[in-house]
């Protein structure tokens, strides 16, 4: 399935330690071309990550569209940076309400 990243204003957050699984041995992805893409560090932190996205949103352009974080995980955990988000690490999100559209 593939995403139009393009349309209105979208924000990609991309860790680059994101690989193909499915090439041998695994090779790095790349961000797709959106808005406003961005490729951590990392060392960088959740609160670090949440704080630009609010930056980037109260900007020229106003409230995104969509935010995609892409990055490894399952259901219940996802490394980014420097942290993970996971169901007892999520609070630096409260940062972000009300800076989408949706």
């Amino acid at each position: 399935m593939s995403y139009d990243f393009m349309r209105g204003f979208q924000m990609v957050v991309f860790d680059p330690r994101l690989n193909n699984p499915h090439t041998k041995p695994p090779t790095p992805l790349r961000p797709p071309p959106a808005k406003q893409t961005w490729s951590i560090t990392p060392a960088d932190t959740l609160e670090h990550i949440c704080g630009w996205i609010v930056a980037c949103a109260d900007g020229a352009h106003a409230k995104f569209d969509a935010v995609h974080i892409m990055a490894h995980g399952n259901r219940a955990y996802v490394q980014i940076g420097s942290d993970n988000i996971s169901a007892t690490h999520c609070a630096p999100f409260v940062k972000l309400k009300d800076k989408t559209r949706w």
